[in-house]
């Protein structure tokens, strides 16, 4: 409640009046997203867990938020979303040799139950294993190992 007094300056008489002020909440999108691990190792089997999504909604504090989000890049099919999981999509497209430097970018979308969106890319290295020898060729009897 607001109460105004204004007085009238000539003749000293002052009059108040309170006003009730209504205050309605409106949906403000969610601020920020958060990934608790962005490292992986190469050929980590599908479905391995990379890390967990956090969505941070100024709303959250006064109302439930129902949050979805999904990906507006996989990194070409690498990783998936299931829910705010970030998974292992194909084991067969992790290999560190084959990035230019260790790393693979997704992009995350996510919006509240009124279509508020935020979006955010996050870097997803993948850490460097050591592989066995894939290939063994023979060279006048003697061999000769070969790794990639």
């Amino acid at each position: 409640m607001v109460i105004v007094q204004i007085t009238d300056t000539v003749q000293s008489v002052a009059v108040n009046q309170s006003f009730a002020v209504a205050v309605i909440n409106v949906n403000e999108a969610p601020t920020a997203i958060y990934l608790d691990n962005a490292i992986v190792d190469e050929n980590s089997p599908t479905a391995t867990r990379v890390g967990v999504l956090n969505v941070t909604d100024p709303d959250e504090v006064f109302v439930s938020q129902r949050i979805t989000c999904g990906l507006r890049s996989d990194a070409g099919g690498r990783f998936v979303l299931r829910g705010l999981l970030v998974d292992v999509a194909d084991s067969r497209l992790l290999d560190y040799e084959a990035t230019s430097d260790g790393s693979y970018e997704i992009d995350v979308e996510c919006q509240d139950q009124d279509g508020a969106t935020v979006h955010q890319r996050f870097l997803i290295e993948i850490r460097d294993v050591n592989e066995p020898p894939i290939k063994i060729v023979s060279f006048t009897g003697l061999f000769q190992v070969w790794t990639y």
